[in-house]
């Protein structure tokens, strides 16, 4: 990769990030994600897939829209429809391995657009099934579209729907497919009247998110604060190009204020080099209410 490319995808994903810590609200985009299949049939040996829908008015072109969970990122394509979903329609995101195996979601609905993505697999090969993960859909231009925290815990082979695609994520929003394999490209099992939303009142206790010492020669220590209701925190370093370095927290129960310890290898039990990381927090209240904080790190070994 050249010096001027590798800058400019730090800069995009730069861009994602900010972007993420800006969509902790409420809101819903006309592209949502609809279903997810994590823990597929067959003793989880059949190939995953991600569904969303347009539930806007206007045709929307997701080709070259990327998924990730925080520890991969996968580009979206077409299978053989090309990429544009219609008003009402849902796109169904299969899985590669899908299309060379026994197909076991045959026949697909003629109604959905059909795609996959551009890696083996999702996330690094398969989504997370004893740790939830935030996963996030984000554009070409790097608007993040919507980010869900899959809930866990279903029996396997079943997928977990979203009961009313016009409300946010919230845990009372999603639940267990009725039918083993799930609904790939239908309308879900579970009833989709409008949900009134649940909002708990934000506590006046801002994210906050710092590290000491900056540059670091040794370990480096990872302060954060964040509502005292927050129910999950992930915290995962990445290097400039937007590769993931370490996960120090994923999923892990806290709240109030900690600290956290790294030092200094990725994940691999590597010694980092010199350079400067990213820091990105993710805390997820009870509500569903995401929370986002990014600074950066420094690391100066001795020559």
């Amino acid at each position: 990769m050249s010096t001027s490319v590798g800058m400019g995808f730090a800069k995009i994903f730069w861009h994602v990030l900010i972007a993420l810590s800006l969509t902790a609200g409420y809101a819903v985009a006309q592209i949502v994600i609809s279903e997810i299949m994590y823990d597929s049939p067959g003793d989880g040996k059949q190939p995953e897939y991600l569904e969303i829908a347009n539930i806007g008015v206007e045709p929307i072109d997701v080709g070259g829209w990327k998924i990730t969970d925080g520890s991969s990122t996968d580009e979206v394509i077409a299978d053989t429809q090309g990429t544009v979903i219609d008003a009402s329609q849902y796109g169904l995101i299969l899985d590669p391995d899908y299309f060379g195996g026994d197909r076991a979601y045959d026949p697909l609905p003629s109604g959905a657009v059909i795609l996959t993505i551009t890696s083996k697999g999702f996330g690094r090969g398969t989504f997370a099934n004893s740790t939830a993960r935030i996963i996030s859909i984000i554009k070409p231009d790097s608007t993040v579209v919507g980010s869900v925290l899959y809930p866990l815990g279903n029996t396997p082979g079943h997928s977990t729907e979203r009961i009313a695609l016009d409300q946010p994520f919230r845990r009372g929003n999603w639940q267990q497919s009725k039918d083993l394999g799930g609904t790939p490209g239908l309308p879900n099992s579970s009833p989709t009247s409008v949900i009134p939303p649940v909002m708990i009142p934000e506590p006046n206790v801002p994210v906050k998110l710092t590290v000491s010492p900056s540059p670091a020669v040794g370990p480096v220590t990872i302060s954060y604060q964040i509502p005292a209701y927050a129910a999950t925190v992930s915290v995962t370093l990445f290097a400039q190009n937007g590769r993931t370095v370490r996960r120090l927290a994923h999923g892990r129960a806290l709240s109030g204020a900690d600290n956290l310890i790294w030092d200094t290898l990725d994940d691999r039990g590597r010694s980092v080099p010199t350079g400067r990381y990213i820091v990105h927090l993710s805390a997820v209240s009870p509500d569903d209410h995401i929370h986002q904080a990014i600074t950066t790190a420094a690391v100066a070994r001795h020559r």
